[in-house]
């Protein structure tokens, strides 16, 4: 059963797409919203699940059919938060909507020989933009979110001197939200948004797929898995005091790789085992996320302090370098504890968890 909920904009596609699902797959109309027929199934005793965000995994299914299930998921998250980042209300949603675009990124990349190659490829490209697009406003909502902050960090007769500043910042990020508002209602948007649903629901898109798309998903997941650890690990070793930013905010995304299959998959692993694997690879991700943080930060601080104008202006000024400098400090703080922080990932007991991933099967 599909229900087809138009966004905010996109009205006209969501009746396009109804249209040429009831022919493809021949479906019926119902007058019944989905979250209600959900309700009547959970009164009538149906399953409620593990959880809102878990897409219905069983080792035994089939790859493909795994692959779908958490796209669909991710998809539907995205989805929850979309009016909320076109209004621009809530920095939550957008930061929630980037989370799910960088999540199904993810869960392309590593669906080599699962997902259809073609549509692989093409969504892989759409969600990069989507997430290029979107990544100016999210920066400028740290920027609004933790400014105070670090004005805090300055003696009480300085901080006075940013109110100019923060009119800057607030300007800056009324204007990225304008420019990404346009890209969201781009017809660009709108047809790969309408492809990407089609993909989702066309089973013959599933059928056939890859050379491992009817394999056992546990299987094909532990191997992924393990690839991206081993990646990890062994470019984690390689960072030294001498290491440039650069390799570091590149183990981060390698970070963020397989943190994103243990967490889309996660249903599927043993549950120790995978608590023991990802309380300390969310420290190492936070470490690193600090570290980069802060460097974007204070390079974007210093380009924005560019606009303030006049003479009134030079305290502020003054002001703003001293908020660099905090910035300084705090990635640096990061920088020198990312050794005892990765140490604790590249540990015997937590490496030896990720062997323990398959669930052990029950006694009778």
């Amino acid at each position: 059963m599909l229900e087809v909920l138009p966004l905010r904009g996109y009205e006209d596609e969501a009746s396009a797409l109804e249209k040429k699902l009831k022919r493809s797959v021949a479906l019926s109309a119902s007058v019944t919203p989905m979250r209600e027929l959900a309700q009547q199934g959970a009164s009538a005793g149906g399953d409620a699940g593990s959880g809102e965000d878990d897409a219905a995994l069983v080792p035994t299914m089939s790859a493909a059919c795994a692959w779908r299930a958490v796209l669909q998921t991710l998809n539907d998250s995205m989805v929850q938060s979309f009016s909320g980042v076109l209004s621009g209300n809530d920095p939550e949603d957008l930061h929630a909507f980037r989370v799910a675009v960088r999540r199904i990124r993810t869960i392309l990349q590593d669906g080599e020989d699962v997902v259809d190659p073609e549509s692989r490829d093409r969504f892989r490209h759409e969600y990069r933009w989507l997430g290029d697009v979107t990544t100016p406003t999210r920066d400028a909502d740290v920027h609004l979110i933790e400014f105070p902050e670090l004005a805090a960090t300055l003696p009480p007769s300085r901080r006075e001197e940013l109110a100019s500043f923060n009119e800057v910042l607030l300007r800056h990020r009324a204007d990225c939200h304008a420019a990404m508002t346009i890209e969201l209602r781009s017809m660009r948007r709108a047809e790969f948004g309408t492809a990407w649903l089609s993909f989702l629901a066309d089973d013959d898109a599933w059928t056939g797929c890859g050379d491992l798309a009817d394999e056992p998903v546990l299987r094909i997941v532990l191997r992924r898995v393990e690839k991206a650890n081993r990646q990890l690990v062994k470019n984690g070793r390689k960072i030294s005091k001498k290491s440039p930013a650069i390799a570091l905010h590149e183990l981060r995304k390698e970070g963020k790789r397989l943190r994103y299959l243990l967490e889309c998959f996660a249903p599927l692993f043993d549950e120790k085992a995978l608590a023991t694997i990802l309380r300390p690879l969310r420290d190492v991700q936070d470490v690193l996320g600090e570290f980069q943080d802060t460097e974007v930060q204070a390079n974007a601080l210093l380009e924005l302090a560019g606009e303030l104008e006049g003479a009134d202006d030079h305290s502020a000024l003054m002001a703003i370098g001293g908020v660099i400098e905090q910035l300084g400090v705090r990635g640096a703080d990061a920088r020198a504890s990312f050794s005892k922080t990765f140490g604790r990932f590249d540990d015997r007991k937590v490496q030896r968890a990720f062997d323990q991933l398959q669930p052990r099967k029950k006694k009778r």
